[in-house]
């Protein structure tokens, strides 16, 4: 029981202006939270449509394998008793397609490719490799229309 629930708002917009805000810079996709705390733990593009999130290192680092955690919107109220159906089969914040690049010897190399996708959590293996970027590129959801990152992990 939650005890301020927000089944009301579900996906329904309401307009305040709030004027220039951090609660979903690039950085709070690296920031360690996996759930929200203390405000928002995600990134969420600025604009509708494709985007993507780029982490860059001031040396390169060896990466074989990525770890990205999306948006599912977890505070949403589902009912596994089957009484309670939802008007979608997959959560439309649910990042639907993307692509993971890195950086290596200055050019982009695609390492991953997802279509499809009906999971939250993806870890996606490769070649380790040094590399001076990294590059999530979301090129569909779900039905939202922006795309969230809630993690990314990049690890040797």
């Amino acid at each position: 029981m939650t005890e301020w629930p927000a089944r009301g708002l579900r996906r329904r917009s309401f307009c305040f202006r709030s004027g220039t805000t951090a609660a979903y810079l690039p950085q709070k996709a690296v920031g360690g939270c996996q759930r929200p705390y203390g405000g928002p733990q995600l990134w969420h593009a600025a604009d509708e449509g494709p985007g993507w999130l780029r982490l860059d290192w001031d040396s390169p680092v060896v990466l074989g394998s990525v770890r990205l955690v999306f948006d599912d919107d977890v505070d949403e109220y589902l009912n596994n008793l089957h009484l309670h159906r939802t008007p979608f089969e997959i959560m439309p914040e649910l990042v639907r397609d993307y692509h993971v690049e890195v950086r290596a010897d200055g050019a982009w190399q695609r390492v991953a490719e997802e279509t499809g996708n009906r999971r939250r959590h993806r870890v996606h293996r490769f070649t380790p490799r040094s590399v001076s970027a990294l590059r999530v590129r979301v090129d569909a959801t779900n039905g939202a229309r922006r795309p969230r990152i809630v993690a990314v992990r990049a690890c040797s």
